[in-house]
């Protein structure tokens, strides 16, 4: 399975691309690819455990 994401040059997006970039050199991450998997993975975890609670 092949997807694509591209980020443009607004506001918000740059905020996220900087967010991200931090991220990756925080956690000294190889590529800013492999910090949006790890970020995307968390976001997902906290999700289902966060509706869990509200069931």
């Amino acid at each position: 399975m092949s997807k694509g994401l591209t980020f443009n040059d607004s506001e918000r997006d740059r905020k996220i691309v900087k967010n991200i970039e931090q991220y990756q050199h925080r956690n000294e991450i190889p590529n800013f690819v492999e910090a949006v998997r790890r970020l995307c993975e968390t976001a997902l975890k906290i999700e289902e455990i966060t509706n869990k609670k509200e069931l």
